[in-house]
């Protein structure tokens, strides 16, 4: 497993979902996995998945708060990102989402025009899983 890969997932994890539970991070993590997994314009690795201009709005949205936002090594929520992004990467953990490759917020009222018709495949906490 690479480190980088696990700090990188860990930080999209914890700026999409801190206030998740468990399986919905884990969510936000295999949606970048599939997104590796399906390549294309996305990107074929993690690192170009995650910083892919508007994808994660957290990691490179300039008018997304949580770009400026950073976890505290000790804070239960990134310790917790920290281990789904280990999980995910070393295979410990199955797909809750269905190869999902799109998540958005339940506080939206649908899945975004741009992405096209979409089937729902899990909702998990606030957080809402397409193909």
């Amino acid at each position: 497993m690479n480190p980088v890969d696990q700090v990188f997932m860990a930080l999209c994890i914890w700026r999409e979902a801190r206030g998740e539970q468990f399986r919905a991070k884990a969510g936000v993590a295999w949606t970048i996995m599939n997104r590796v997994k399906k390549g294309g314009w996305w990107g074929n690795d993690i690192l170009s998945v995650i910083t892919h201009p508007w994808q994660f709005s957290s990691m490179t949205a300039h008018d997304d708060p949580n770009l400026a936002h950073w976890p505290r090594s000790m804070e239960p929520a990134w310790q917790e990102s920290l281990q789904v992004a280990k999980e995910v990467l070393t295979c410990q953990l199955e797909d809750p989402t269905s190869g999902a490759v799109y998540y958005h917020d339940s506080s939206l009222s649908g899945p975004p025009v741009q992405w096209g018709s979409v089937e729902l495949k899990a909702t998990i906490g606030r957080l809402l899983f397409y193909v």
